[in-house]
C-alpha cells in the first residue's frame, strides 16, 4: 500500500433527531462541514414534526491521504460535521475520518451525533452518502483534469478543495438565490402598494406630487406658499449698526434669494409635470407598465447573475 490522492463525492442527505424536543420541531437547521480551513454549509432545511430534515446537497473535493507503513493503515485525516440550529446553536456534531474512505468505493453512513445540545438525543444521526475514487486513475481514465460542473440545474454548487474558493462560491450561489427572491418580493410589494393607494382613493400621480412637495418644503425650510413677497427694509433699518448702503444691499440679497428660489420651484414643477405625464402614460397602458417593470427587473437580475457566474469561472480557473 502507498499514499493516495482521493477524490471524494459527498452527499449530505439528511438529519434525524431522535425524540426531537418540541422547541426544535418545525424550525430550520443546516449542516456544516469543517476540515482544516474549509468551512462549508448547506442551505437551511425545515425540521419536521418527527425530527427529520432533508438536505441532499453535494460537495466534491480531493485530498491526499498518507499510508502509515508501521501501523499498516492510512493515517487519520479528520473532518467534522455539525448540525446547526437556525439561531446558530450547534445541535450536535460527529467526527468524520476521511482515511476510512481511502479505498475507492461507495459508502452510506449514519453518523451518530455527540456533544449534543440540551434535550437532543445522542441517538440522533446524520446520513451521508460517500463515493471515493483514486484521483490519479480517474484523471488518466478521462484524459483530463477538468473540474466538475460548478452549478447544476437546481443551482447547487460543487466545491473544490480550495478553502477560500469554496467559501466564495457558496456565498455567490446564495447571492443568486437572494437576488431572485428579492426581485419577486419587490414586485409583490409594488403591486400591494398600488392596491393600497387605490383602496384609499389616492392615485399614484397624487402621491408622487405630494411627496415631492413635502420633500422640497422640508429641504428649503419654508412653506409651499412661495408667491408671498416680503420686504424687510424697515426691519433692516432698525439694526443699530446698519447703514443705508447695508440696508440696500440686504434688500437686494432678499430679492435675489427669492428669484433663485422661484427658479428652483419652476424647475421642480417642470420635473413634477414630467413625472405625472410618465405615470399617466403607464397607467393608461398597464400591460406596457408591467412589461417594462419586469424587463428592468429581469435585466438587472441577469446582469447580477452573469457577474456572479463570471466570478465563479474565475475562481475555478485559479
Amino acid at each position: 500500500m502507498s499514499d493516495i490522492r482521493v477524490q471524494f463525492f459527498i452527499n449530505f442527505q439528511s438529519l434525524m433527531l431522535k425524540q426531537c424536543p418540541d422547541h426544535i420541531k418545525n424550525n430550520q437547521c443546516n449542516l456544516r462541514f469543517v476540515r482544516g480551513a474549509n468551512d462549508l454549509q448547506t442551505k437551511k432545511s425545515q425540521i419536521d414534526g418527527g425530527g427529520f430534515a432533508e438536505f441532499n446537497e453535494k460537495i466534491e473535493m480531493k485530498t491526499f491521504i498518507e499510508w502509515d507503513a508501521s501501523a499498516g493503515k492510512y493515517k487519520d485525516k479528520m473532518a467534522q460535521l455539525q448540525a446547526v440550529f437556525y439561531d446558530g446553536t450547534t445541535l450536535g456534531s460527529c467526527d468524520l475520518n476521511l482515511a476510512d474512505f481511502a479505498k475507492p468505493d461507495k459508502y452510506l453512513q449514519n453518523l451518530p451525533l455527540s456533544n449534543t445540545a440540551p434535550g437532543v438525543s445522542t441517538q440522533s444521526f446524520i446520513v451521508v452518502d460517500i463515493k471515493t475514487v483514486d484521483a490519479a486513475k480517474a484523471a488518466a481514465d478521462t484524459g483530463s483534469g477538468k473540474k466538475s460542473s460548478m452549478l447544476n440545474k437546481m443551482g447547487k454548487a460543487l466545491f473544490n478543495s480550495s478553502s477560500q474558493s469554496s467559501k466564495q462560491i457558496n456565498v455567490l450561489t446564495s447571492q443568486v438565490e437572494k437576488l431572485t427572491r428579492d426581485n419577486d418580493n419587490k414586485l409583490k410589494e409594488n403591486d400591494q402598494l398600488k392596491k393600497n393607494l387605490v383602496d384609499m382613493g389616492v392615485t399614484v400621480e397624487d402621491q408622487v406630487q405630494n411627496s415631492l412637495k413635502d420633500r422640497l418644503s422640508q429641504k428649503m425650510g419654508v412653506t409651499t406658499k412661495v408667491n408671498v413677497k416680503r420686504d424687510n427694509t424697515e426691519k433692516y433699518k432698525a439694526l443699530s449698526a446698519a447703514t443705508a448702503a447695508d440696508v440696500k444691499q440686504l434688500v437686494s440679497l432678499d430679492k435675489e434669494t427669492e428669484r433663485l428660489f422661484e427658479m428652483q420651484m419652476r424647475k421642480r414643477n417642470k420635473n413634477d409635470e414630467m413625472v405625472r405625464n410618465k405615470i399617466n402614460d403607464l397607467n393608461e397602458k398597464p400591460a406596457l407598465r408591467d412589461f417594462l417593470f419586469k424587463q428592468v427587473s429581469d435585466q438587472q437580475l441577469k446582469k447580477d447573475i452573469d457577474e456572479i457566474e463570471d466570478e465563479i469561472d474565475r475562481l475555478y480557473a485559479m
